[in-house]
């Protein structure tokens, strides 16, 4: 059973691909996507009045300043587990956008994934264009606005002697 489309324009843009591609290959319109039940391991609200008890947490207080997701890894997850780990908060936020609008209210911001691990993901982090974070310890990277954090690899900043985190220039 296909979803039906949701307006003209949905159903004049999807016949115009299908069209365009006509034997090329097999173009499916409306094709359902359906998620196995998935589950964050911590989904984090965090309370605006306390957030100086938060900075006393350290590093994990830190993390926390806003809505996020911790996905703690005991090994370094591939490219498929961090891609796993975006598609839960990216679910997690198409959630609160239609609770939101149900509720004709403005929609929190995405949550930003933090991913723990022991060690450095190279491949999820080069699909990912994931850098070092500015002011943040040695062991936490970014990549674009919304995509995934890391954080807690081998060189944490306990390990490197650099518990402020100063900027080491890189990006």
């Amino acid at each position: 059973m296909t979803a039906p489309m949701q307006t003209p324009f949905d159903y004049l843009s999807k016949g115009i691909v299908e069209a365009a591609l006509d034997g090329l290959g097999e173009v499916h319109l409306q094709h359902e996507v359906l998620a196995e039940v998935q589950a964050i391991d911590a989904f984090v609200e965090p309370d605006p009045a306390r957030w100086k008890e938060r900075r006393e947490r350290g590093l994990l207080g830190r993390m926390t300043e806003g809505p996020c997701a911790i996905e703690p890894f005991h090994e370094t997850p591939g490219v498929d587990r961090v891609d796993d780990c975006v598609l839960k908060v990216g679910a997690l936020h198409a959630r609160h956008r239609r609770e939101a609008l149900a509720a004709k209210v403005l929609a929190p911001p995405r949550p930003v994934l933090w991913i723990i691990s022991p060690g450095r993901p190279e491949t999820a982090m080069e699909r990912w264009a994931i850098r070092r974070m500015r002011a943040w310890p040695t062991g936490c990277y970014a990549s674009a606005p919304h995509g995934p954090r890391l954080g807690g690899d081998e060189r944490a900043a306990a390990h490197e002697g650099d518990p402020a985190g100063a900027d080491d220039g890189g990006g």
